[in-house]
């Protein structure tokens, strides 16, 4: 796997970490 590959997957992980602190801390319609 080369780096450019790591870089989108550690995007993604952020993104779904965002989203999920996001709707934990009470914003409507989001996930989490």
């Amino acid at each position: 796997m080369d780096l450019f590959h790591i870089g989108i997957i550690v995007l993604i992980v952020l993104v779904l970490i965002g989203f999920s602190w996001w709707g934990n801390n009470g914003k409507p319609g989001l996930p989490g």
